[in-house]
């Protein structure tokens, strides 16, 4: 009966107070939805690698020197080498994935439809499935790599192309026919990302046909190796015994260093300069700055709760004099707010669920995350929710009944709400806090949004538009490359092309030092051919371009990359100090007795964002043996069109060897898509940020809204009295507002400078970025006072309109 009379309570409170109910419930649904959704994120984050079962033996092997910041790939002979030489070592798995940046595409055609799917390929050893905890779920693991041509499928893939068909045995079609022999169960929290497997046997034939060296050697180093140590095996003995070893050989440098890095520190920590393009990484550091803020979001909106709560006592007044006459305990006062409490949550806490459920997908795309809803059936997850929710609410319950229980009857028939001078630093304390946070959080927005703006309209230096980017496919297409390109540039709507291996947007290559004056200095290294300048828009500033003619202006050695003659950048000629006598200068590589001159300056442009400096670069002339991508400058905007002409020029100059370069959906991606990735990244950070600042200002505006309309209820008779004395609306309106304004006033004057701090670290981490001014100050204020006066607008006004003979009948 309790209990009936406990919900009845609840139902009349929503009928006589709809408004005051609503806010309530929608900011609690707002509260519970973004502490589940940054819950989720956290809890999906820690979870990675953590399903390996043998994660505490797994390890990766990487190498650093002093020309080395850290380096994940290894030749694919050093695991070979090592696995022979040390028996502490049970097993080894390769990885290289099949293009940086590439993504490529499947197709399975039958005799009545055809379907594609793009995605990541990954070589990888047949070792895998053991090594690593996935079990394919058809296949055999033991063979089902043995073959160059086999592919291995996710679930997820093998359901978009054969639906419930059984695609063991079923041929699929990259540039070349390939048959599937296993899928495995897709997961979404492993820190190396791919769609399928390939063998690396596949490499074999590559190696052979292009560089004629078997697939285990000593010469790339371009393949993340992991180990998997026998039981009992320490980490830093083997290291020992590894630098011990790899020092022996003659093509090791002394100051080379290798180490173990465990798998379960990888996701985490483990970010080096040459694996970003095979692996994810996530920051550990923000993920618990995230689960702290939806912790911290959940107890606030809990505290607005209790304000509002006793902010609307006064109308529970009959009720609970009522209740206590006829005799009712503390414990069935607790159990009435506990059923209230809980009622509003568990309704806050479905409507939550189900919004999570439809904002997924833009959430995913906001946080560059993988989320699904299976995490919802994580036992991890919903018992930090629950835990976390039921704490709060049982808070919030005891809270409530401590205070009514403290309440005089005098006081609770008067409707006068009680405040201590505790109580009333606490309310204003809070309010300060709240926003603060919300302050700051419209300061950061501003910020991030001028420098976006200013990122997007900054000139990088070279030219992106209508510039795409073709993929060599991983074959070798020097042999046919400059038929290609002259078959390519005559069609009537490409400009020109250029084959290079540094595309902007993509990863910068690495280069050698080079000492012109005594002084060496680290150089980036990029391969082009004569067009290339041309191609990108980027102005030659002194010197000449190279050419052709001359064999000095040629790389002379494929693989060591050297060449007689070089172009360099702006910056690099500033930091060499040359002078006037720049163009002519000779040098040589540091460690190798060649020769370089500098024929050629050209202008300063930026390779990846504006985060980075421009670095000095030089640049050599290939003949394409070493280049991977050729851009394309044209006059077509459509993909699709230009796609089918470029298929066409490929026709024309390979005849039957066509069909393993021709070009996919895809297959062409736009220079600027990849060099306006990092804007990208920051165009979901200031969303990310305006979603934050909202939920932060509409909690710090619910606070506020609790606490004037506690305030309009404290002080009625007061204001019943100034306008029996002839106070005006407008006079009573200045004075109910001046109380919100100053501590408004406080908390910008603490987050602005708090603001300022964070802020300026934020921009320093970009080489180039905005200034912060006084506008930008000025801006956040003013938008943070005014969203503060509308919140308290109503209830002053409604209670300056207030005729005082109501409030004084009694007196």
């Amino acid at each position: 009966m309790l209990l009936k009379s406990y919900l009845k309570s609840i139902i009349r409170d929503f009928v006589r107070r709809p408004l005051v109910m609503t806010i309530q419930l929608f900011a609690l649904i707002m509260v519970i939805t973004s502490f589940l959704a940054m819950l989720l994120w956290s809890c999906h984050q820690l979870s990675f690698d953590k399903f390996v079962e043998k994660k505490d033996r797994i390890y990766r092997l990487e190498f650093s020197g002093s020309d080395y910041e850290g380096f994940a790939g290894q030749t694919t002979m050093t695991s070979v080498y090592l696995k022979n030489s040390i028996p502490e070592i049970e097993n080894f798995v390769r990885f290289r994935k099949m293009g940086k940046d590439e993504i490529w595409q499947l197709s399975y055609e039958t005799e009545s439809a055809s379907k594609t799917i793009s995605g990541q390929t990954m070589l990888v050893d047949s070792s895998f499935f053991n090594v690593f905890s996935y079990p394919l779920i058809m296949g055999d693991m033991e063979t089902a790599l043995d073959s160059p041509n086999s592919i291995v499928l996710s679930d997820k893939v093998a359901k978009s192309l054969f639906g419930n068909e059984n695609p063991i045995g079923k041929t699929l079609y990259d540039s070349q026919p390939l048959t599937v022999t296993g899928i495995y169960k897709h997961r979404n929290n492993f820190h190396i990302k791919f769609d399928w497997f390939r063998s690396l046997l596949s490499q074999k034939r590559q190696f052979a046909e292009e560089y004629n060296i078997p697939l285990n050697n000593w010469r790339f180093h371009t393949h993340p190796t992991y180990l998997l140590l026998k039981e009992g095996t320490k980490a830093e003995h083997l290291e020992e015994k590894i630098n011990r070893l790899m020092h022996q050989l003659d093509h090791v440098n002394d100051h080379i260093t290798f180490y173990l890095r465990p798998l379960e520190d990888i996701y985490f920590n483990g970010a080096t300069r040459d694996e970003a393009y095979y692996a994810v990484h996530g920051n550990k550091k923000l993920v618990i700055a995230i689960f702290l803020l939806g912790i911290s979001l959940l107890i606030v909106g809990s505290l607005n709760f209790i304000k509002l709560f006793t902010a609307r006592a006064s109308d529970k007044t009959r009720e609970f004099v009522v209740r206590k006459v006829i005799g009712s305990k503390r414990m069935e006062h607790l159990l009435q707010f506990l059923t209230e409490t809980f009622a509003l949550y568990f309704l806050a806490l479905i409507a939550s669920i189900t919004i999570i459920e439809l904002i997924l997908p833009h959430f995913n795309h906001l946080t560059k995350s993988d989320l699904d809803l299976s995490l919802l059936q994580s036992w991890l997850f919903w018992l930090l929710a629950i835990a976390c929710i039921l704490l709060i609410s049982i808070a919030t319950a005891l809270i409530q009944t401590y205070y009514f229980d403290h309440l005089r009857l005098d006081q609770l028939l008067r409707n006068i709400p009680p405040d201590t001078p505790r109580e009333f630093v606490f309310r204003r304390l809070f309010i300060v806090m709240q926003f603060i946070v919300a302050s700051f959080l419209v300061f950061a927005t501003l910020t991030v949004h001028r420098q976006l703006h200013y990122m997007d309209h900054k000139e990088p230096g070279f030219q992106y538009k209508n510039r795409f980017v073709m993929g060599f496919n991983g074959k070798n297409l020097h042999g046919y490359l400059k038929p290609l390109k002259e078959t390519i540039t005559s069609h009537p709507d490409i400009i020109s092309v250029s084959h290079c291996f540094g595309v902007p947007g993509e990863m910068l290559p690495y280069g050698y030092s080079l000492d012109f004056n005594g002084s060496p200095l680290n150089f980036r290294r990029i391969l082009i051919d004569t067009s290339y300048f041309r191609t990108l828009g980027i102005q030659l500033v002194d010197g000449r371009n190279f050419d052709l003619a001359d064999s000095l202006d040629v790389v002379t050695d494929a693989y060591q990359k050297y060449a007689r003659r070089i172009i360099i950048n702006e910056t690099a000629a500033r930091e060499l100090s040359l002078g006037e006598k720049t163009i002519g200068s000779i040098g040589y590589i540091q460690g190798k007795d060649i020769e370089i001159e500098i024929i050629g300056i050209v202008k300063d442009f930026h390779f990846n964002s504006f985060k980075d400096k421009i670095p000095p670069i030089y640049f050599l002339n290939s003949d394409g043996s070493e280049c991977l991508s050729l851009i394309i400058h044209s006059d077509h905007e459509e993909i699709t069109g230009l796609e089918k002409n470029i298929n066409e020029c490929i026709n024309q100059v390979l005849g039957e060897d066509a069909s393993e370069f021709q070009l996919g959906e895809g297959g062409l991606r736009p220079v600027e898509d990849k060099f306006k990735q990092p804007i990208e990244d920051q165009r979901r950070l200031r969303t990310l940020l305006l979603l934050l600042t909202l939920i932060a200002t509409f909690i710090a505006c619910h606070g506020l809204y609790a606490l004037s309309a506690y305030n309009q209820l404290r002080r009625r008779r007061e204001v019943a009295v100034r306008k029996a004395y002839g106070a005006l609306v407008p006079n009573i309106m200045v004075l109910m507002t001046k109380e919100y304004l100053i501590y408004i006033g406080i908390a910008l004057l603490i987050s602005q400078s708090v603001s300022y701090w964070v802020m300026n670290k934020w921009l320093m981490n970009y080489a180039y970025h905005v200034n912060m001014n006084f506008s930008l100050f000025l801006t956040a204020s003013v938008i943070t006072t005014y969203i503060a006066f509308i919140t308290v607008f109503y209830q002053t006004f409604k209670t300056a309109l207030a005729r005082p003979s109501y409030d004084l009948k009694y007196e």
